[in-house]
């Protein structure tokens, strides 16, 4: 009984060898390869250019009311006012609008908003407005890297005991993304 198991598994163990040598032998490695590319656009940037929005020098009301001051983001445009305060605009042409600059090669998309109000409690900023509005590619036609101005204008409303002297820190914080 030995021998017969064991001629079997002698059998059975020279078959398999033959197998995988038959096998290792009509067996060819190949290869083959591609390529891998990329562009790297360039990342998107802001840089504030020197464009405060300023609203120049104004009278606090003495009646009891706001007033609400509007810069628009034309440039050149008269300050607006409106609300029922009595304050006063001093130079016709001492304000400006806000301005920021976007570089990048993609649409980007952009906003603002009022980050940090003004000490002075009687000093609200808002409606802030944006020009060109979002979202904007800065180089449609070319993929170049290239700058986009974005003009910014707001209200400033000024209420009664709004305290004499330069307020300069409230915070226009702009945020940009492809």
């Amino acid at each position: 009984m030995k021998t017969k198991h064991l001629t079997r598994l002698v059998m059975v163990g020279l078959l398999m060898a033959g197998l995988l040598t038959f096998v290792a032998t009509s067996t060819k490695a190949i290869t083959g390869s591609i390529s891998s590319t990329v562009t790297i656009e360039c990342a998107v940037e802001i840089a504030a250019n020197g464009g405060s929005l300023d609203f120049g020098y104004l009278a606090a009301p003495g009646n009891g009311n706001c007033d609400v001051w509007t810069i628009s983001t034309t440039d050149g445009a008269s300050l607006g006012h409106s609300g029922s305060g009595n304050g006063t605009d001093f130079l016709g042409s001492d304000h400006s609008r806000g301005s920021f600059t976007l570089t990048g090669s993609e649409p980007i998309t952009y906003s603002v908003a009022v980050s940090t109000q003004f000490s002075d409690g009687n000093l609200t900023l808002s409606n802030l407005t944006l020009s060109p509005t979002s979202p904007q590619d800065p180089s449609p036609s070319t993929g170049a890297c290239t700058t986009l101005p974005v003009a910014v204008g707001g209200d400033l409303q000024v209420c009664p005991g709004a305290a004499q002297g330069l307020h300069n820190d409230a915070v226009i914080t702009i945020t940009a993304n492809y």
